[in-house]
């Protein structure tokens, strides 16, 4: 045990977040940093970071025996990641298909089953340790058709149809940074992931109403903008002031900060604009205001999607102090 806690120590790196994973931060701590020092979220349970794909064998382990964590939300497309990395031994990915409103509601005795075989099983001291990852294509088809398509004049269609039908995938991406998204800016790009993504921010936050789930670690790339807004979404779910909420966007202008260069190159190569690689305060402000003022408050926007009060309830149950 003793000769654990030293791999553990060895591995952490505080000026990275933990064990080299960039921009990480458990929502009960930033939860409780407000000045009457109130908490709203138990620490432990859900965590938000950049990408886990950076990390050694050695790594994964260390960061798995010090947060428990039993699920990973992988929000990022296809295009961005790879495969057969340390930490996708550990969480082989599962199916979405049973995270379902009607699925999750309904008693568990009824709807007990054989877990999925790509489920990672760990006997522990504790008993059976289940691990798992779900992936969710956040700026998904009907963003990609309704937002970035249905923003391109007849001319840009053309051309972009013509890159993909060539294969030229990445330079499809670099135009569509460079005239739709970059002019679009990070605010409206969070209004129009709101609209448009809605079945995607469904089934992101699915897997928080499950508490076999728990303790849950949620990341894309940078762990900026789509986990932003899930993690803006779970902390409203949980009470916490807008206030707060919009103070842990923040942290991300710090939890980049060691790659802050490497990531600007990155967004230039991208086609994206200088403000993609930041995280002003007005960001989550814009967006969470966006919500009032379009669905009268975040829990009617939630509504509107199909994560309503039972929902909700079942995770205040599980994380709220």
């Amino acid at each position: 045990m003793a000769a654990s806690r030293t791999m553990a120590d060895a591995y952490r790196n505080k000026e990275e977040g933990s064990f080299g994973v960039l921009n990480f931060r458990d929502l009960g701590v930033s939860s409780a940093e407000n000045p009457d020092n109130k908490k709203y979220i138990k620490e432990g349970l859900v965590f938000r970071s950049a990408t886990l794909d950076n990390m050694s064998e050695e790594q994964v382990d260390a960061f798995l025996e010090v947060h428990k964590i039993k699920t990973i939300l992988d929000l990022r497309t296809g295009m961005e990641g790879r495969e057969g990395l340390p930490i996708d031994k550990s969480f082989p990915t599962s199916a979405l298909e049973g995270l379902t409103p009607s699925v999750i509601m309904t008693d568990e005795k009824e709807t007990k089953a054989e877990p999925h075989t790509s489920e990672k099983y760990e006997t522990t001291g504790h008993g059976t340790l289940i691990r798992k990852k779900y992936k969710v294509d956040f700026a998904g088809k009907n963003f990609q058709r309704y937002c970035v398509f249905g923003s391109c004049s007849l001319r840009l269609k053309i051309y972009l149809i013509y890159l993909m039908a060539c294969c030229q995938r990445r330079k499809a991406a670099y135009v569509v940074g460079q005239q739709v998204l970059s002019p679009m800016g990070v605010n409206k790009m969070y209004r129009e992931f709101a609209t448009y993504c809605q079945g995607e921010i469904l089934a992101a936050m699915m897997v928080f109403a499950n508490p076999e789930n728990y303790p849950i670690e949620v990341h894309c790339t940078q762990g900026k903008d789509r986990t932003g807004i899930v993690s803006a979404l779970i902390m409203t779910i949980a009470g916490v002031p807008q206030d707060i909420i919009v103070n842990d966007y923040t942290k991300t202008q710090k939890g980049l900060a060691p790659v802050y260069d490497a990531m600007l190159e990155e967004v230039r190569k991208s086609g994206l604009s200088e403000d993609f690689a930041q995280a002003p305060a007005s960001n989550m402000r814009d967006f969470l205001n966006f919500l009032a003022d379009k669905y009268g408050s975040v829990e009617g926007y939630l509504d509107v999607i199909g994560f309503g009060p039972d929902l909700r309830d079942r995770v205040r149950k599980i994380i709220c102090v």
